[in-house]
């Protein structure tokens, strides 16, 4: 399980031992249980902070408050010192009815668990890093804690290659997403053979939820007053990414690639074009690469990362299908886009074929086609092999 799915159990936990006590606290004493309500408020905020305002998360959330209301006078009576000799019926009735929410609650994030990225099978190493700064005077590591963080930055690599002996790829991530949205094909790209960094710019959870609910209400497409300004905003932050990482990288003679999804497709080629003198190439999902191909996996959400094994739930909700299809450990989609970006970035260096892998092997995909439409294993693989032509973007 992910930490993210362990905190909202534990605070699931926390409820369950506030309502369940009307049951089995007797006698005459102090209610010190009642503290455990405002307590899984506040973690459920923490949850917000530090993962993003999913689905899930906000039940969790909902639920907290309704209990903690629910709670007031047994909390008002506990910080006069006073005891607790019964429970009122209605407050018996209110626990039973949050029991069983909690319940149900908490099998639906069980059964519909993102899937964990297994980095120490992949023998990938991840590094955090906080950068302050702005796309106009660029970005710059922070300097002292009491200093703004505006981006996340999550570095990739090979546990047994240092980092600044390979390629380097860029990974654009949509407006819609979160970093931790794209680290399933992040890791397993970098298990090939490159350094991959990631962005977070959404230092406010409310913002990539916004927009993700936006765009679901839209049938799965940006409001056209938000695409424009949003793919604006990508170009620019990404292209300031660019200048920080890609100049030192070119400088130590390391080819620089850029890659992305959804609207950062357009960001991508975009970006390619105004600094061809540091991108080598670049590959999008359900978009065009350096060659001109277009390059398609079927059953990809544009704009929303890997659903399948980020958000089950939203997968399963929205798109219908066995949300336990996500739990194969192989996970077909993150294994398709990083093959197909290994593909076009080894074609631009010159080296057909699948090589560089560490051990996310195409044995392992093979498995994957066990479990998914053997035709969108085609689709991953089949478009690969077209490849042809000179690199647009290429130096």
């Amino acid at each position: 399980m992910t930490d993210c799915v362990i905190s909202q159990l534990l605070v699931l936990l926390l409820l369950f031992l506030v309502c369940s006590r009307v049951f089995w606290i007797k006698g005459d004493r102090r209610d010190t249980f009642a503290v455990l309500a405002p307590l899984a408020v506040l973690l459920s905020v923490l949850i917000f902070i530090a993962w993003d305002i999913t689905f899930p998360s906000f039940c969790v959330f909902v639920l907290s408050v309704i209990v903690c209301i629910e709670n007031m006078h047994s909390l008002s009576r506990l910080f006069h010192n006073m005891v607790t000799d019964y429970y009122s019926p209605l407050l018996v009735v209110c626990s039973i009815i949050n029991l069983v929410l909690i319940v149900v609650v908490a099998t639906g994030i069980i059964l519909l668990r993102p899937v964990p990225v297994p980095l120490d099978e992949l023998q990938v190493y991840e590094e955090k890093s906080l950068l302050e700064g702005s796309v106009t005077g660029g970005f710059h590591p922070r300097d002292g804690v009491f200093h703004s963080i505006d981006v996340v930055i999550s570095r990739m690599v090979p546990d047994h290659v240092p980092a600044g002996q390979l390629p380097l790829v860029l990974w654009v991530t949509d407006p819609r997403q979160t970093e931790e949205q794209i680290r399933p094909v992040a890791a397993r790209l970098a298990a090939r053979g490159y350094e991959v960094i990631t962005a977070d710019f959404s230092k406010k959870p409310v913002s990539s939820a916004l927009y993700r609910w936006k765009s679901v209400l839209n049938g799965g497409i940006l409001p056209v007053e938000d695409y424009s300004m949003l793919l604006m905003q990508t170009i620019a932050r990404y292209r300031s990414l660019l200048l920080l990482y890609g100049n030192s990288a070119v400088d130590s003679g390391r080819p620089v690639f850029i890659a992305g999804e959804g609207l950062g497709c357009e960001a991508v080629v975009a970006v390619a074009g105004l600094l061809p003198d540091i991108v080598s190439g670049y590959y999008t999902v359900n978009g065009p690469d350096s060659y001109g191909n277009f390059r398609q996996i079927d059953g990809w959400f544009d704009g929303f990362g890997v659903l399948t094994e980020s958000a089950p739930w939203a997968s399963w909700a929205l798109y219908g299908g066995n949300p336990l299809d996500s739990r194969d450990a192989t996970c077909f989609y993150s294994i398709a886009a990083a093959i197909q970006a290994d593909f076009v970035f080894k074609n631009i260096l010159g080296n057909n074929g699948f090589s560089g892998s560490t051990s996310d092997t195409v044995n392992n995909f093979t498995v994957a086609v066990e479990n998914f439409n053997t035709g969108n294993f085609v689709a991953a693989i089949g478009s690969s092999a077209s490849t042809g032509g000179n690199p647009v973007a290429s130096r």
